[in-house]
């Protein structure tokens, strides 16, 4: 699934289906790709955030990434894997978002992150 902001492209990625069961747990794998062309070789932080259902939990989630900026002789992206671990408790459909902000951006990027009980 991809989504669009005005500064950033997310790819995201589901090991397998987009299901959880109760006590079990979800790889995702997000790629985070530059739109903006620069001539020069200056770094764009990203602050990264989750939201996640009562009871799960997030492992190997960074708070921030470092995305440099694309020019002419490379493509800026860099890539984030997490894996979500469900409660005892999971619901039909369970909705996490990561919110993702640009250090020195107003708007933030969400995706959202839905999986399956």
């Amino acid at each position: 699934m991809t989504f669009e902001s005005t500064f950033i492209t997310a790819i995201l990625s589901y090991d397998g289906d987009p299901e959880i069961a109760p006590m079990g747990e979800k790889k995702i794998h997000i790629t985070f790709k530059n739109n903006y062309r620069a001539f020069d070789n200056r770094l764009y932080n990203l602050e990264l955030r989750w939201w996640l259902p009562e009871g799960f939990s997030l492992e190997g989630g960074r708070k921030s990434l470092t995305l440099t900026h694309k020019n002419s002789h490379q493509t800026a992206s860099c890539e984030l894997d997490v894996t979500i671990k469900a409660g005892e408790s999971v619901e039909a459909m369970n909705r996490c978002v990561l919110e993702v902000v640009g250090v020195g951006r107003s708007v933030p990027m969400y995706i959202p992150v839905v999986l399956l009980g």
